[in-house]
């Protein structure tokens, strides 16, 4: 309904944690948002910067491909 009153893209962002969920997600939206699987991973990893950016590699791979 609301790109029948505007030309901005659209982001969602709740409860997307895998690439299923991305492609569902973009059938409705431009803009899959997937901050709370990134703050769950911190929480349960207690994680350091270069593990972080080692999941998000993998993860942000595994939602694209």
């Amino acid at each position: 309904r609301i790109r029948k009153y505007s030309n901005a893209q659209i982001a969602v962002g709740f409860g997307i944690k895998n690439r299923e969920d991305v492609k569902t997600v973009h059938k409705y939206a431009d803009i899959a948002v997937v901050g709370s699987e990134v703050v769950r991973f911190i929480k349960t990893h207690q994680t350091n910067i270069t593990s972080l950016r080692m999941y998000l590699k993998t993860f942000t791979q595994s939602l694209l491909s």
